[in-house]
C-alpha cells in the first residue's frame, strides 16, 4: 500500500511529517491534527526511511490517544503496529522503571503511589500521631512532600542526628511551621551535619 502523503496532509503537516531533522517539535492547538501528524510521521519513518518499527517510541498523555495512534498506524501500514512502542508517558516510565529497578537498587515489586495514595498514607500517619485527617498540618505535609518531589529531594537527603531524629540537610525556609520548628530544635541537638 502506497501512502500519498502530499494529498493526505496540508502543507504544514507535510513539512512536519517529512522533515529530515532527527528532532521535530510540533506546536499546535486543539483539533489541528497533532495526532494525525505523529501518526503519519511514524508511518513515513517506516515506509520511506526504512525505520525498524520496534525502534520507534511514541508517547502521549492518554491511553485513548495511544490506542488511536496505534489504530491509525495499523490502517496506514497493516501488520506494522504490533512492533511499535506506543504508550502513555506514565505507562512507559512505569514499565521502564520496573524493568531497570535492580539498577536503581529498588525491589522489583515496588509500588508507585499516586496523589490519592500519598494523601491516604499521610492522613493515616497523622491519625497515628494524634492529628485529625482534616488538620491543616496534613495539607501542609502534603504540600511539603510535593515540593520535595518537585525539586528532586528524596528521603536519603535527610540525615539522622545522634538522637535518631531526622533533619534535612538544606535550609528549613519554606517548611511548614511545625516541621520548621522541629528542624531547628533537632539541628541544635545534632553534632554532625
Amino acid at each position: 500500500m502506497t501512502i500519498d502523503y502530499e494529498n493526505l496532509l496540508n502543507q504544514s503537516q507535510l513539512e512536519a511529517v517529512t522533515t529530515s531533522s532527527q528532532f521535530a517539535r510540533i506546536i499546535a492547538g486543539a483539533g489541528s491534527g497533532k495526532t494525525r501528524v505523529l501518526t503519519y510521521r511514524i508511518a513515513y519513518l517506516i515506509d520511506k526511511c526504512g525505520a525498524d518499527p520496534s525502534k520507534i517510541l511514541a508517547v502521549t498523555f492518554t491511553n485513548k490517544a495511544a490506542k488511536e495512534m496505534k489504530t491509525r498506524i495499523e490502517k496506514l501500514l497493516p501488520g506494522q503496529s504490533r512492533f511499535l512502542n506506543v504508550s502513555t508517558f506514565h505507562s512507559f516510565c512505569a514499565n521502564f522503571l520496573r524493568h531497570y529497578a535492580n539498577y536503581l537498587d529498588f525491589p522489583s515489586n515496588y509500588t508507585i503511589l499516586d496523589e490519592d495514595d500519598v494523601a491516604k498514607l499521610v492522613k493515616e500517619c497523622a491519625l497515628e500521631k494524634g492529628y485529625k485527617k482534616s488538620d491543616p498540618f496534613v495539607k501542609q505535609a502534603l504540600r511539603y512532600i510535593d515540593s520535595k518531589k518537585t525539586y528532586g529531594q528524596y528521603p536519603d537527603d535527610w540525615k539522622k542526628c545522634r538522637h535518631g531524629i531526622p533533619y534535612l540537610q538544606v535550609s528549613p525556609r519554606g517548611l511548614p511551621s511545625p516541621v520548621r520548628g522541629c528542624h531547628r530544635i533537632h539541628r541544635r541537638g545534632c553534632t554532625s551535619r
